[in-house]
């Protein structure tokens, strides 16, 4: 395809394969020194045919409306940073990696939940202070025999439930649609109707979901008060820090819950707790998840490319 192609993500440039690819399918193609600010990415939607981007970059109908933009192609699972309705308005072709870092998302998650009930940080902490094991304050937990309540039915959520398997956990699962992901009885799931419903009967609950309209602000104050709670519970956010209503944390949602395994996360809101622990949303950007989430990215735009 003789066209432009501008590349926000400036890791991508030491990729040697990715740039032998990209380069072989636009004439020009052109690298970010950095990351772009909404100032850069308004010019480069104007100046070129296809941006790459991550999911840093917020591309809204105003950065869209006046570009000449034939393809968005984003190394990512999720789309919530691309004004998709107006995308389509507009004919922009939309691309990304798909499914590629569900695996690694799922690692991540057990994780979390095995660093939680085992009380890995602490322990650690502990060793290296000269401290004996009685004096940890809270004994670890085991996640055998425990129900597993998942937030959403796609992919990520599809590959936590096989790891959970092999430990013994009863899974529940509560999306908008059950109906659509009867493959996951397969796995002994049950369908919970509401999700107050899995809140009260989960011992470990982990969110899966992509952040739309209908999915911001979903785990809320109103949820949490309208919950009868008697056992605290783990609460795992691998998806968007949106999806947790924003405040809720800084209002004492970590006294309602035994532990929070944050991968993403506002950054005004965190916390000092050791009933905390976070991750700088890595869960899907393993060494092997990022190769192949390039690789699906560049089939993606050589095929739309032949289209356009």
């Amino acid at each position: 395809m003789s066209g432009s192609c501008y590349v926000c993500l400036p890791v991508l440039e030491d990729d040697e394969e990715f740039r032998s690819d990209i380069e072989s399918v636009f004439q020009e193609v052109a690298f970010a020194d950095e990351r772009p600010g909404r100032e850069r990415l308004e010019d480069v939607a104007n100046r070129f045919d296809i941006l790459v981007v991550g999911t840093a970059e917020n591309l809204d109908e105003e950065i869209l409306r006046d570009s000449g933009l034939d393809i968005v192609a984003s190394v990512s699972s999720g789309l919530d940073h691309i004004d998709l309705d107006f995308c389509r308005e507009e004919d922009i072709e939309v691309v990304n990696s798909g499914k590629q870092n569900s695996l690694a998302v799922a690692e991540h998650t057990w994780m979390l939940i095995l660093s939680l009930q085992k009380r890995l940080i602490e322990s650690n902490s502990s060793v290296i202070e000269g401290e004996m094991r009685e004096d940890i304050t809270e004994r670890p937990k085991e996640v055998y025999g425990k129900t597993l309540g998942i937030i959403g039915a796609g992919a990520i959520t599809e590959e936590v439930i096989k790891r959970a398997e092999g430990f013994g956990c009863d899974i529940l699962v509560w999306t908008f649609n059950p109906e659509n992901h009867s493959e996951l009885e397969d796995h002994g799931v049950e369908f919970e109707p509401s999700i107050e419903g899995l809140f009260e009967k989960s011992d470990i609950i982990s969110v899966h979901i992509p952040l739309s309209k209908k999915t911001e602000g979903l785990i809320s104050r109103k949820l949490i008060q309208n919950i009868s709670i008697e056992d605290k519970k783990l609460l795992i956010n691998t998806s968007r820090a949106e999806i947790i209503e924003e405040g809720l944390l800084q209002n004492n949602l970590v006294n309602d819950f035994s532990g929070l395994g944050l991968d993403v996360f506002r950054e005004k809101e965190v916390l000092e707790n050791g009933r905390i622990y976070y991750t700088p949303h890595i869960a899907g950007l393993t060494q092997e998840a990022s190769r192949r989430m390039r690789d699906k990215v560049i089939e993606e735009i050589q095929e739309v490319s032949e289209e356009v």
